[in-house]
This record gives structure tokens, C-alpha cells and sequence, in this order.
């Protein structure tokens, strides 16, 4: 069993720890924007606490991602040294994982996408307790992957022609 260490607790079950510390963060990010009476435009003590709690998720999900990230073995084409940025947007229900350009590997294929699957599971572990996911975007370097394999991007859809 690995031990995780968690905001000065070592643990076996560092990610119930974890999952605990970011289900407390947004329920008081939650409690806070809905017991106000402000409308949203206002800056509120409250609506600014809301950002400094999911300021601390994004903090906490980028810690983790980048640990597994440096764990990671590396496929042809990928950089040694990855930098990673999580960024949750909780009104559009969304998660960025921003990933340095060194973390593009040669193929875009099965491998790769082995390897986003373990960041997108690790980082649902910590947030979902919190607020469900609909969207996950990668970047690479400010970037979708179809800039870096165009083959792979998706085709235009067809325009309707008009009769």
C-alpha cells in the first residue's frame, strides 16, 4: 500500500483524507453563495470565499495530478520533466487539466490515452464529492491535441443544403 501524504496527515487512505478536505471546501463554497441574498454580479464576502475554496481545489487537484504525472512512465516523444494545472470551472460543471507541450507524445494512441485516463480518474476521485463533472478539456501547452495530430480531429460536420 502506498502512503499519501495529505495536509500534514500520513495515511493509507490519503485519498479519503483528500476526498473529506475538498467535500468540506465546496460544501462551504456551496453554503456560502446560496445562503446569500446578493445577486451574483456583487463581489460578497461570501462570493469571494466561494472563489478562495475552489482556488484551493484547483491547488489540491494540481498537487495530485502532478504527482501521478512524475510517476507516470514515459512513451516515445514525451518530455521527462510535465507540468500540470487543474482549473475547475464549477458554473460550467468543467475541468482543465493543462499539461506542458512535453507531455505530447509522438502517437496519439492507446498508450496516451492510458495515461489521461489515470489523471482523469484521480482528479474525479477529489472533486466529485463536491460537484459533478460534465466537461473534461485537456490542453497541451494552451492547445487541444488536434493541433498537434490535425488527422485525428474530428470532421466538419456536413451543412445542410438548403433545397
Amino acid at each position: 500500500m502506498k502512503h499519501v501524504h495529505a495536509i500534514g496527515l500520513t495515511t493509507r487512505c490519503g485519498l479519503r483524507i483528500k476526498q473529506g478536505i475538498a467535500a468540506t471546501l465546496l460544501t462551504a463554497a456551496v453554503v456560502s453563495q446560496v445562503s446569500t441574498a446578493a445577486p451574483p454580479s456583487a463581489a460578497t464576502p461570501a462570493t469571494m470565499q466561494s472563489k478562495v475554496k475552489w482556488a484551493e481545489m484547483d491547488s489540491l487537484v494540481t498537487a495530485e495530478l502532478q504527482q501521478i504525472v512524475d510517476r507516470q512512465s514515459r512513451i516515445d516523444g514525451q518530455s521527462k520533466l510535465v507540468s500540470v494545472r487543474a482549473k475547475v470551472d464549477p458554473a460550467k460543471r468543467q475541468l482543465t487539466i493543462s499539461l506542458s507541450r512535453g507531455y505530447v507524445p509522438e502517437v496519439n494512441g492507446s498508450e496516451f490515452e492510458d495515461l489521461l485516463s489515470q489523471l482523469t480518474s484521480a482528479a474525479l476521485e477529489i472533486i466529485d464529492p463536491a460537484l459533478e463533472i460534465a466537461i473534461i478539456e485537456y490542453r497541451y501547452d494552451g492547445r487541444p491535441i488536434s493541433a498537434y495530430f490535425p488527422e485525428d480531429a474530428p470532421s466538419p460536420s456536413p451543412l445542410k443544403q438548403e433545397e
